[in-house]
């Protein structure tokens, strides 16, 4: 009697693993362990843009909208703090002007900041509501990290891509 108890209880404990890990699974979208995994993709929901920051990445659901309000929904899934800078330029995001210090230099007269999401830890969200015109942008994390072996940019790093406001 008892080795049967303990078949069916180690079969029981068996099937618990098996949907257990079915139910966790992997890689999804909303996986914060997995950085790689691409935001929802599609057309803009609701006005909403999903942007995952990560070392040294910038990843949009959208690479464009219609002008008017737009909600940017960023979710840090790296392992260092980001910050989300919407910047109207006719410039490539890979040309805005830097700094000595390694920041982008909002202030020139090219660019304007049309919204920010102020720096924010790893494993957080952060959503803002933006009013945008029609136009060419660039998002862009514009945080550098001083440690004593130097400075990081995370713009020079790669954190930027294009965004289009369309009509």
């Amino acid at each position: 009697m008892r080795t049967r108890w303990l078949l069916l209880t180690a079969a029981l404990l068996s099937v618990a693993l098996v949907v257990a890990t079915a139910a966790c699974g992997g890689g999804s979208d909303d996986d914060p362990a997995d950085p790689a995994a691409t935001p929802t993709g599609g057309p803009m929901r609701d006005g909403e843009i999903d942007v995952r920051l990560f070392e040294w990445t910038l990843d949009v659901s959208v690479t464009s909208a219609p002008a008017g309000t737009i909600t940017f929904n960023a979710r840090n899934v790296g392992g260092a703090n980001h910050d989300l800078v919407i910047v109207r330029t006719d410039l490539d995001p890979n040309d805005l002007p830097v700094g000595e210090d390694g920041y982008v230099d909002v202030a020139d007269p090219r660019l304007e900041v049309a919204g920010k999401i102020d720096v924010f830890e790893p494993g957080l969200n952060r959503s803002a509501e933006f009013t945008l015109e029609p136009g060419t942008y660039a998002l862009i994390c514009n945080i550098v990290d001083v440690a004593e072996t130097g400075t990081t940019s995370h713009y020079v790093q790669g954190m930027r891509t294009a965004f289009q406001v369309t009509e």
